[in-house]
């Protein structure tokens, strides 16, 4: 499948056969794989290249390779054009990668299995777990983590507001700027009759 962004173009693939993605990304520089391949493990991989920019060169293009657990939640993608970061986020874990060399920016672990991510302008990358969400800045520093039950919804306000709603505990209104809890409310009940 591919994606068009406003600076390239992602191509995301699943595979049979580990040789098959090798020598995918193989067609791409630099290119890496993450993970460990075993039995079980489910094979992926994004390569990205550059839109029709003139003046960007072919040195832009990557190739990602994945292993990953099929417990796991599927792998996740941030290109951060603008900081030369490459972001994945797999496993229980994200990896930074510095875009030109896919070199290791820094890696972030969590708790228990990584959900989704998302790049907050000023702020960082606000990361989604199987049980909460943290805040990390560009140089991988953890600015702040909320850790609690496993989330069934997440919503994002405009206010910077983030609404954690868990399976068996009350939610949480984090500030994603602070990560201080603003609030905490009880879980919906239906009305019982």
């Amino acid at each position: 499948m591919r994606f068009s962004l406003s600076h390239g173009i992602v191509d995301a693939r699943t595979w049979r056969m580990e040789s098959e993605m090798r020598a995918h990304i193989e067609l791409f520089d630099p290119h890496i794989v993450l993970g460990k391949s075993t039995p079980s493990s489910l094979i992926g991989s994004f390569a990205y290249q550059p839109g029709l920019n003139l003046g960007l060169s072919a040195s832009t293009s990557f190739g990602i390779g994945i292993h990953w657990t099929p417990d796991a939640f599927e792998p996740q993608l941030l290109v951060l054009q603008q900081n030369n970061l490459i972001v994945v986020g797999f496993e229980s874990e994200i990896v930074a990668l510095d875009k030109a060399s896919l070199s290791n920016h820094f890696t972030s672990q969590f708790t228990t299995y990584f959900r989704a991510m998302f790049f907050l302008d000023n702020l960082g990358i606000l990361a989604l777990e199987e049980i909460g969400a943290s805040l990390i800045s560009l140089n991988g520093q953890v600015l702040w983590s909320v850790t609690k039950d496993i989330v069934t919804d997440v919503r994002l306000a405009t206010d910077r507001k983030l609404h954690l709603f868990f399976m068996d505990s009350p939610s949480l209104i984090v500030d994603v700027a602070t990560g201080h809890i603003e609030q905490e409310r009880l879980p919906h009940i239906g009305s019982s009759q």
